[in-house]
C-alpha cells in the first residue's frame, strides 16, 4: 500500500505545519485495469535556481512542506499525489483511488493550487521590486515571508484526461503502481505550453474543455497538435475562475471548500469568456470578418458593467454607513476574472496576428511543431 500512501511524510516543524493525512486505499486489481482518469502535472518555476542558491537543509524542508500541501489539497479534491521528482509532481484522479466527477475535481485542484501559490509568489516579487526601488534614506520595508519559499516564481499546471491502464508493474524486487495513458504526456505538454502565456497558471485542452464547460471560466488560447492527437488540432485554454450558475449549483461540487464560497453569487447569463471563446471558434471555422467588432463591443460592455458595479457598491456602502450590502445579482462584475479586459485584448491581437489566414480552418499554431508525428 506504499504506492498511494504519503503517511510517512513528517510534518514541517514550524508555524505553517500541515497535518499529515491517512493513506488512501489502493484502487487496483491484479494485473492492468482500464479506466478513465484525469491527471495534473505541477511544475515549480525556477526550482533549479532556488536549489543552487539555497542551503540543502532548507531545500529539503521546504520541499517536504510543499509535498504535504499538495497531498492535502489533492485528497480534499478526491485525488492522489502519486509521484514526484524534484520540481515535477503528478496528481491522479480515479487512477490509484476512486474519484467522482474527475474533470471538475482535477481542475478545481489545479485552480486552487495555482491561485494560492502564484498569488503568494506575486506578492513576494512585488515586495522585492519595491525594496529594490526604495530610496536609501528611507527605512527598509517590512519583510514579507512567503508561504512557499520553494515556489517564489510560482507554478504552472497542465490537466488532461483519457483512458488509462492502471496497475502494478515491475519485477519481484522493484514493483510500482503504473499509469499508462496519453493523458500523462498531454498533461506534460499542456504544462509546458502554460509557461508561454502570461498569467496562465492552469492549462487544459482536448477532451477536458467540454467536460468543464459551465463549471469554470476559461479562455481558449490556441488550437494545436497534442501528444496522442494524431496530428489533429485540439483546443487549449487557460482557467480563469470558477462559475456558479443556476444550472450547476454548489451541491454538484460536492460541497468542496473553495466552491462553497460561491453559494450566494451567480454569474450573469452572459459570461464574457463565452463570447471570447465563441470568437475563437468562429476563427477556426473560417468566420473571421465580424470577430474584431464583436470583441470591441464586448470590451465596452464589460467595462461599463464593472463601472456600474463600482458605483453601485459605493452608493450601497454610503447608504449603510460604510458597510456594503449583499451583492446584487444584476451587477455581478466582481465575478469576472480580473484579467478579462486584458484577455479580450489578447484575443484581438491573436486574430490580428493570424489575419493572414483567409480561412481559419487552415490556421497552423506555432506550437504545433512541438508534437507533430514523425514520418518515416
Amino acid at each position: 500500500a506504499k504506492f498511494a500512501s504519503l503517511g510517512n511524510i513528517s510534518d514541517v516543524n514550524d508555524a505553517r505545519t500541515l497535518k499529515t493525512s491517512e493513506p488512501l486505499p489502493l484502487f487496483t486489481e491484479n494485473g492492468l485495469v482500464e479506466r478513465n482518469i484525469t491527471v495534473a502535472l505541477i511544475n515549480l518555476t525556477g526550482f533549479h535556481n532556488y536549489v543552487f542558491s539555497t542551503p540543502t537543509s532548507k531545500v529539503i524542508k521546504e520541499h517536504e512542506y510543499f509535498v504535504n500541501y499538495l497531498h492535502e489539497v489533492a485528497k480534499r479534491c478526491g485525488g492522489v499525489l502519486d509521484n514526484f521528482n524534484g520540481d515535477k509532481f503528478w496528481v491522479s484522479f480515479n487512477a490509484s483511488a476512486p474519484c467522482d466527477e474527475i474533470y471538475v475535481a482535477a481542475t478545481l485542484f489545479a485552480y486552487e493550487v495555482a491561485s494560492k501559490v502564484n498569488r503568494e509568489a506575486s506578492l513576494y516579487q512585488q515586495y522585492l521590486e519595491a525594496e529594490q526601488l526604495r530610496p536609501s534614506n528611507l527605512p527598509p520595508l517590512s519583510p514579507q515571508r512567503p508561504r512557499f519559499h520553494i515556489a517564489l516564481r510560482g507554478v504552472t499546471i497542465g490537466v488532461a484526461t483519457g483512458q488509462a491502464f492502471v496497475g502494478p508493474l515491475g519485477t519481484k524486487n522493484i514493483r510500482r503502481l503504473t499509469i499508462t495513458s496519453n493523458a500523462l504526456s498531454e498533461a506534460a505538454a499542456l504544462e509546458r505550453m502554460a509557461s508561454r502565456y502570461p498569467d496562465c497558471g492552469v492549462m487544459v485542452g482536448g477532451d477536458m474543455i467540454p467536460a468543464i464547460d459551465g463549471y469554470f471560466q476559461y479562455m481558449l488560447l490556441d488550437a494545436t497538435a497534442l501528444p496522442g492527437s494524431g496530428g489533429l488540432r485540439r483546443r487549449i485554454g487557460s482557467i480563469k475562475g470558477l462559475v456558479n450558475s443556476r444550472s450547476h449549483p454548489p451541491s454538484e461540487w460536492m460541497n468542496r471548500e473553495l466552491a462553497s464560497q460561491l453559494a450566494t453569487t451567480y454569474l450573469p447569463e452572459t459570461n464574457p469568456y463565452d463570447d471570447i471563446n465563441n470568437c475563437f471558434n468562429a476563427f477556426l471555422e473560417g468566420r473571421i470578418s465580424d470577430i474584431a467588432p464583436q470583441l470591441t463591443e464586448l470590451a465596452a460592455r464589460v467595462t461599463a458593467s464593472q463601472h456600474a458595479h463600482e458605483n453601485h457598491s459605493g452608493s450601497s456602502s454610503a447608504q449603510s454607513g460604510g458597510s456594503p450590502r449583499r451583492r446584487s445579482l444584476s451587477l455581478p462584475a466582481n465575478m469576472y476574472s480580473p484579467t478579462v479586459c486584458a484577455d479580450i485584448a489578447i484575443m484581438l491581437h491573436f486574430v490580428a496576428s493570424a489575419g493572414s489566414y483567409v480561412d481559419g480552418r487552415q490556421y497552423k499554431s506555432p506550437l504545433s511543431c512541438m508534437f507533430e508525428q514523425l514520418v518515416n
